[in-house]
């Protein structure tokens, strides 16, 4: 209703999802510019956040200084969605839900960036061994279910921090932040193997479904995503 905002100030929408940053910039720009243009995120009288285009224009008077500025905005929540299903999409494995190659790669890139090289961490390669005859003997229906039990059993395995990643067939890649002994590192990978045979057992495929691990260390095996996996995929025990 107009009487809820008449007379008051733009802040009363806002729902503090940017930094302080992001208001210097925008300011900034408006005082250069007359003019900002970007997405912001705020929210209605109930309380719901949603994201809007927001676009912001300088009013001048006759001396040329600014008397106001006019502020119009449309709520863009479809065009997030779809975005963010899109991303998905493209960067997520449809059978096990995880991150897929490309999705990998884009979150180990922007670590790294993140990092700037100054803080270790790890990776731990898993490949599967004789899960092919899994596919080859009952089919890929049930090679499929065995993989999602494998990453649903793999995840348990993780700490909140972790992330799991399924970049092939039946290759597995973890990603260890805040690492700061190999012990750590080492402790999981068993654990995951563990889990590994144990979802194979259960499964009752009467073939022996194990798995080999291999570890690399941030930056000391590797400087980009290419490097890192490559330096685990030769250390596969």
């Amino acid at each position: 209703k107009k009487e809820d905002v008449v007379g008051k100030s733009p802040a009363i929408l806002s729902a503090k999802q940017q930094p302080a940053e992001f208001y210097a910039a925008m300011w900034k720009e408006l005082l250069l510019s007359g003019r900002w243009q970007g997405e912001v995120w705020n929210k209605r009288k109930s309380g719901e956040v949603f994201p809007e285009m927001l676009s912001i224009d300088a009013l001048y008077d006759e001396a040329g200084c600014v008397s106001h500025y006019i502020g119009a905005f449309d709520d863009i929540s479809s065009v997030v969605e779809k975005r963010q299903f899109l991303t998905e999409l493209v960067n997520q494995d449809p059978l096990t839900k995880l991150l897929n190659r490309r999705g990998l790669d884009i979150q180990l890139h922007a670590f790294m960036q993140d990092k700037q090289g100054t803080q270790p961490f790890a990776i731990i390669y898993i490949d599967l061994d004789n899960f092919k005859l899994v596919n080859d003997t009952f089919g890929h229906e049930q090679g499929d279910n065995l993989l999602i039990m494998i990453s649903e059993q793999l995840l348990l395995q993780l700490r909140e921090q972790d992330t799991l990643a399924r970049i092939g067939g039946d290759e597995f890649v973890i990603v260890l932040p805040t690492l700061t002994k190999l012990s750590v590192c080492q402790e999981i990978a068993l654990r995951c193997q563990k889990a590994v045979e144990f979802v194979a057992q259960s499964y009752k495929t009467a073939i022996s479904v194990s798995s080999s691990c291999g570890i690399a260390l941030y930056p000391e095996d590797g400087k980009n995503a290419k490097e890192l996996l490559a330096s685990a995929d030769e250390k596969m025990y």
